[in-house]
């Protein structure tokens, strides 16, 4: 992405006044024409394109939509907010903001605004989990950056409050409990004086995710399997964070000797895969992710699973020896939610557990 920064540039000619912005191919800009007297009052204001074509506002503090072009008379600012949405290369050229005032003795004044159209635009794809935090990131140019998300074809700028949050220089949106409200387009973008331009684009879609939660001693270790659907990545890999988006790698298919304690094996002719976390401690409690990193540089990875584990102190007698075999394979659901899974704690050997089961079932059968 060629870096964008967002030029106001004013001249001032007789009664006209020049401006000159940048917006991104495919995203949004904003300008504003000010009010040439603050304490004239105007009949009709006008925007003229740069195809001469000219549009004129009817409506009062409300946005009027023109195709592509929105107009807002904010009359307690005393000025003209003008939207250019979806900019495309003929988006580029001169605007002239027309005040035509009420008293004949104030003569009529123009605004121009230069707008520039460049390819400055990223655009991402973001997966979010149901009730899971999730966080928004952009690295803009310098300048005052804002998000936003799209209501009603305006981008609602986003009010800051507890489960958002706003750091630099990496702009960075923080939701902690994720909803079916929040999908939608969010916008980052800078702000100079009287204009304001996006220049990242990010899809968020919500999807439910299977979720198990575990509580083992102290010792012990956990194993859990669970299937896949046909087309993921081929490597997989399992974090730990409350934050898919931002969880701490621990092992991946691709290393599976990263870890010692940590381990994750793939049979990819069942895409099924087989998480172990050995001789677990209390430190070891949290949210445990496993997904599939993403091969394109615009879209999220995708995860396919959530273990909450809160580990206990260590059992009186000692760990138990739970067996637990995962069930023979019937293809995944065409359905991407659609995940099974076994849990296993295993401490020494699960060979005296099956023995007893397999007595069992052998004496019911014969009486």
């Amino acid at each position: 992405m060629k870096p964008i920064a967002l030029l106001v540039l004013s001249v001032v000619t007789g009664y006209k006044v020049s401006s000159r912005v940048k917006g991104c191919r495919g995203g949004w800009l904003e300008f504003i024409c000010q009010y040439p007297s603050p304490q004239a009052r105007y009949d009709r204001i006008d925007l003229q394109l740069p195809n001469h074509l000219k549009i004129s506002i009817s409506q009062k503090d409300a946005w009027e939509p023109n195709g592509s072009v929105w107009l807002y008379h904010n009359t307690s600012a005393r000025a003209l907010r003008v939207a250019l949405r979806q900019l495309q290369s003929d988006s580029s050229g001169e605007y002239e903001c027309k005040f035509h005032p009420r008293s004949k003795r104030t003569e009529e004044n123009e605004r121009e605004v230069e707008v520039e159209v460049a390819d400055c635009l990223t655009t991402f794809e973001q997966t979010a989990y149901r009730s899971a935090p999730t966080t928004i990131t952009c690295s803009p140019p310098e300048g005052r950056k804002f998000f936003c998300k799209d209501k009603e074809s305006i981008c609602k700028e986003i009010v800051l409050n507890g489960t958002h949050t706003n750091t630099h220089p990496n702009l960075q949106l923080s939701i902690s409990d994720v909803s079916s409200s929040d999908a939608g387009v969010y916008w980052c973008g800078l702000e100079s004086g009287l204009s304001r331009a996006s220049i990242t684009r990010t899809q968020l879609q919500v999807e439910d995710v299977t979720t198990v939660t575990e509580s083992p001693a102290a010792g012990q270790t956990l194993t859990y399997w669970l299937s896949y659907p046909d087309g993921l990545p081929i490597k997989k890999f399992l974090c730990k964070g409350a934050d898919p988006s931002s969880c701490q790698p621990l092992v991946s298919t691709a290393q599976p000797k990263q870890s010692s304690r940590f381990t994750i094996s793939d049979k990819k002719e069942q895409r099924n895969l087989t998480v172990t976390l050995r001789q677990v401690a209390p430190d070891d409690s949290g949210t445990y992710w496993c997904g599939a990193q993403s091969t394109d540089a615009r879209r999220s990875d995708r995860f396919l699973h959530r273990l909450q584990l809160t580990v206990g102190p260590p059992a009186p007698t000692g760990p138990s020896v739970i067996c637990s075999e995962p069930p023979a394979p019937t293809g995944p659901s065409e359905s991407d939610g659609d995940f099974w899974s076994a849990l296993i704690i295993v401490a020494t050997v699960c060979v005296p557990v099956t023995v007893i089961v397999f007595v069992l079932l052998y004496k019911r059968k014969i009486t």
